[in-house]
């Protein structure tokens, strides 16, 4: 057939392989490759001869093996468009017991006994990328947001980390706070943190809860033995340190409501000089006192 390997070309009839170049009015494999079953093969690639110094490689395809001086794919691959497909990944046949998971990949599903992204997420460089995500495409109105991480922002269509931050599991962590790389060997996002192989991570009495690490025992992170340690005003509940009945969470303690340092009831505060804060809704001083030892105090008879 004219245009076919082995066929005839000429200004008129172009050779149908890609791999093939037309010489002396036939078409004929470019260097690198050969003829194999009637299509140019690259050497080293899937279906071609294997290459390497001993003609033992498959360099063409890292999830190919050489087979008898062929290319074929590995153990949990499959040959899909000229390419060596993993089995319950991106662009793979879908696996699992009835063939239809696709659990390398947590943002794709099986369709048709395909492995395809899921609607609001894209095919990234071999992996679904959740849309509006950092190392995903931008999304909005207009397709030039990251509303997924508030420390991303859109350039040439991709969501990008701003300035100062890397991306670390799907999002964009702080240089030198929990889960980001160390700056030089301190972690100064993070006062729980320590630099361990070049990355932040909780020490050995907090525990990662947030994108913080939080002080085991204390409010808001895990229990030690069934208790928490830190806050009299704690209580073990599902593992975690919360606040009591009567008391919320402020800066790391437990403070009990309508009292100083504590969450307004109903607009009000309890004690002496103290009063609502309507911007924050915590109890403050009033004006002309200031905290001390848990009470205010008048600034002026307190020396």
């Amino acid at each position: 057939m004219d245009g076919s390997t082995g066929g005839c070309c000429g200004e008129e009839d172009t050779c149908m392989d890609k791999l093939a170049v037309c010489l002396d009015g036939l078409c004929v494999c470019a260097d690198g490759s050969r003829a194999i079953s009637g299509w140019c093969r690259a050497d080293g690639a899937l279906g071609g001869i294997c290459d390497g110094t001993g003609n033992d490689k498959c360099s063409g395809d890292k999830f190919a093996d050489c087979v008898d001086g062929m290319c074929m794919c590995m153990t949990g691959f499959d040959a899909i468009g000229g390419m060596c497909r993993m089995r319950g990944a991106l662009g793979g046949m879908c696996a699992g017991t009835g063939n239809n998971e696709c659990f390398i990949d947590k943002f794709a599903v099986c369709d048709n006994g395909m492995c395809v992204c899921k609607t609001g997420s894209s095919g990234i460089s071999g992996m679904c990328r959740p849309n509006g995500w950092t190392g995903g495409i931008c999304d909005g109105a207009g397709g030039d947001g990251c509303s997924g991480d508030m420390n991303a922002f859109c350039i040439n269509g991709m969501c990008m980390c701003i300035g100062g931050y890397i991306p670390s599991s799907g999002v964009c962590v702080k240089l030198g706070s929990l889960g980001g790389p160390c700056m030089g060997n301190a972690c100064p996002g993070d006062i729980m943190a320590t630099c361990q192989s070049g990355m932040c991570m909780c020490n050995t009495n907090s525990s990662g809860i947030a994108g913080m690490c939080v002080p085991n025992g204390g409010p808001g992170g895990i229990c030690v033995s069934g208790k928490c340690p830190m806050d009299k005003h704690a209580v073990c509940t599902s593992g975690m340190c919360m606040c009591g009945q009567g008391t919320s969470m402020i800066g790391g303690l437990c403070r009990h409501d309508g009292r100083l340092g504590g969450m307004c009831m109903s607009g009000r505060c309890r004690g002496r000089m103290v009063r609502c804060d309507s911007a924050t809704m915590l109890c403050v001083c009033k004006n002309g006192c200031e905290p001390w030892a848990g009470t205010c105090y008048n600034n002026r008879r307190r020396y």
